[in-house]
């Protein structure tokens, strides 16, 4: 059935189109008849609960508080969100590909997205599925999921990444999860997802706050710099070489020769460093 009038005008429904792929579930009742659900953590719900009248403009969506109690643990309250939109739904799963979700790429949505709201489809999409740490930035799917797609944003993004699929012998759990495990691409793809934020305030702030984190934590990276000899480092901020020994701050020095005197009389014990960690293994500097 064709939906001649469904289009993506605004960030807010591309960013729920991302969400709807990570999260969503589009039934079809015995008599062909669509509807849209979503469930969500109740606190992330209440915060984008507001994108969801940009998006439906047809029907208003109808959303109820859940407690959902499992055998093994209790889980979040959350709100589930549905809309009950036959010509919407039957869109999104034959022209959308949204039935095959658990295991295509989204190519069919993304070329139906003009091309400067895609990236808050990403971000609803990783809203739903991503995780981000200060280590790692993960997206977790089916073990059979087509991540090519997500491949080609990260070469755009010139992002390293690795794919791992696991089945858990235990249980007989599949899965595959895509990761970003260096400063610096995490930097870049959080950018990317979140670099805008403090501007259109779409998605999960506490997601978005993780890139103020990461990019704190790679400055203080990227500050330093090496130099040929083992031990010594140049500290961008203060202009000052950094002498250490077997993991023991020696001091801080004008020049790279300065640094690396204070390193080498440490080693030959001819001087004791600033301070020394209480270690059994730095007793040889005592």
């Amino acid at each position: 059935m064709e939906f001649q009038n469904f289009k993506v005008e605004n960030e807010q429904t591309a960013y729920i189109l991302g969400y709807l792929w990570a999260d969503g579930s589009i039934f079809k009742d015995k008599n062909g008849i669509a509807y849209i659900r979503l469930r969500i953590i109740r606190a992330d719900a209440n915060e984008i609960k507001p994108l969801f009248d940009k998006f439906s403009f047809l029907k208003k969506w109808a959303s109820y508080d859940r407690h959902h109690v499992c055998e093994t643990r209790n889980h979040s309250p959350s709100t589930e969100f549905a809309l009950y939109n036959a010509n919407l739904g039957n869109f999104l799963i034959d022209e959308l590909n949204y039935k095959n979700k658990s295991f295509d790429s989204p190519e069919k949505v993304l070329n139906f997205i003009p091309e400067r709201f895609q990236k808050f489809w990403w971000r609803g999409y990783f809203d739903g599925d991503g995780y981000i740490g200060t280590k790692d930035m993960t997206i977790t799917s089916t073990y059979e999921q087509d991540w090519s797609l997500t491949e080609d944003l990260f070469k755009n993004l010139e992002v390293n990444y690795i794919i791992r699929r696991k089945i858990c012998k235990k249980h007989g759990h599949k899965s595959s999860t895509i990761r970003v495990s260096y400063l610096e691409g995490m930097v870049k793809f959080a950018t990317y997802l979140y670099g805008d934020y403090t501007v259109d305030k779409i998605g999960l702030r506490r997601k978005a706050d993780k890139l103020i984190i990461i990019k704190e934590k790679y400055e203080k990276v990227i500050l330093t710099q090496h130099s040929k000899y083992k031990g010594v480092t140049y500290n961008i901020a203060n202009k000052k070489w950094r002498a250490n020994y077997l993991g023991v701050y020696l001091g801080s020095y004008k020049t790279e020769q300065e640094a690396l005197f204070a390193r080498t009389s440490a080693e030959k014990q001819i001087v004791k460093p600033m301070y020394i960690k209480e270690k059994k293994n730095l007793s040889i500097l005592q």
